[in-house]
């Protein structure tokens, strides 16, 4: 419980511990095994994960069956949430893409402690504020620009995943074909190598 709350403090450093203290009664460290489905398309889920350490990957499978990548999720204390709002079915499977320790939160817990206070409230608003912005700018680099400019941007957003990813799941989150992913990959190289900008 010591881990929980030093975990949570750090988190959120502008809330005074004993008003986070009601959220995480019920919290517990959750480990997942690499490729183990969080939670399902259509399911509700009954926790909120915090990431401490690993990778998740949110995706959709289009009418042809490919699974089509929406998000990845690694950093320190982000949520890989597949719903919104909170107690709605997921609108995307998660899943585990490596060995991952996480947090988990009842929903109800957290649904009411934002309910009770106004200030959490605010920052769960200014969280969700954060993560509509970066959708909204994947689908405006995805519609604009070429695929060796989108992996330049995935490698300046996404510093440490490019090792880390299954190819697939980088070119589907991009909008192109791994042999298209491989070209940029090359080009960038090649770019980098001649000293010219991406």
């Amino acid at each position: 419980m010591q881990e929980i709350q030093e975990f949570f403090s750090r988190m959120f450093p502008q809330v005074e511990p004993s008003l986070l203290a009601p959220m995480f009664v019920n919290a517990e460290p959750r480990h997942f095994a690499k490729k183990e489905l969080f939670c399902a398309q259509g399911e509700t889920p009954e926790v909120i994960l915090f990431i401490q350490h690993g990778i998740f990957r949110g995706y959709f499978c289009n009418q042809k069956g490919d699974e089509m990548t929406d998000c990845f999720c690694y950093r320190h204390g982000e949520m890989p949430v597949p719903n919104l709002p909170l107690d709605a079915p997921a609108n995307i499977n998660m899943e585990a893409l490596a060995e991952s320790d996480t947090i988990a939160l009842p929903v109800e817990d957290v649904l009411q402690f934002l309910r009770a206070n106004d200030f959490a409230l605010r920052i769960y608003n200014s969280l969700l504020l954060d993560s509509l912005r970066r959708h909204i700018e994947v689908k405006k680099m995805l519609y604009q620009v070429e695929a060796a400019k989108r992996y330049a941007w995935f490698l300046e957003h996404y510093p440490d995943l490019d090792p880390l990813v299954n190819d697939k799941y980088i070119a589907s989150f991009l909008g192109v074909t791994p042999v298209t992913l491989s070209r940029a990959r090359s080009a960038l190289g090649r770019k980098k190598r001649s000293g010219v900008k991406p």
